[in-house]
């Protein structure tokens, strides 16, 4: 999920100030913040557990609920100053699944560290693969995605996406 495509779903409300943009990008870091906390607090208390499905599921539903819920979001802040309606937009619409995937990435790690002369490494490997992945995103939503789908269907494309993923990972014995 790209910050071209949260700002395509808030800009219409909010519009594309400098603040708005800060507000954005701040909401996005915060929401991710909370989601690596928890994700390493539950990989050390739960570390064979398939918390990873849940993560994905709980990021694909509301991936999902986004293009439903973006009108009934921008309808309740009607009237509310640009960076307030920002703010609330962006967490209503968009810290689950912030939340959710920065878990997922601490969850992720703790469960292929094999021991502690790895842990830095495995941290490596999987932030590179998955900043090669953001700039993989960021391209294909810009000059790919956006100029041939609607917003409401790369939010609905993303969210299967994300919950094929969940299958998926659920049916590896990998863990």
């Amino acid at each position: 999920m790209t910050f071209t495509t949260k700002i395509r779903v808030v800009a219409p409300v909010a519009g594309l100030t400098t603040p708005v943009w800060a507000m954005l990008i701040s909401t996005a870091l915060a929401g991710s913040a909370v989601g690596y906390y928890l994700g390493g607090m539950l990989a050390d208390r739960l570390p064979k557990a398939k918390l990873h499905f849940i993560f994905l599921m709980g990021a694909s539903l509301s991936l999902v609920a986004v293009p439903y819920l973006r009108a009934g979001v921008a309808l309740l802040l009607k009237g509310a100053s640009p960076l307030m309606v920002t703010a609330l937009t962006t967490a209503a619409l968009f810290a689950v699944p912030i939340v959710c995937l920065a878990a997922l990435t601490t969850y992720i790690i703790r469960l292929h560290v094999q021991s502690l002369q790895t842990v830095a490494q495995v941290h490596g490997d999987f932030f590179a693969w998955a900043t090669i992945g953001s700039v993989v995103g960021t391209f294909m939503t810009t000059y790919l995605l956006i100029p041939m789908l609607t917003i409401s269907d790369i939010f609905l494309a993303l969210g299967g996406f994300v919950a094929l993923a969940g299958f998926l990972a659920i049916k590896t014995d990998e863990y």
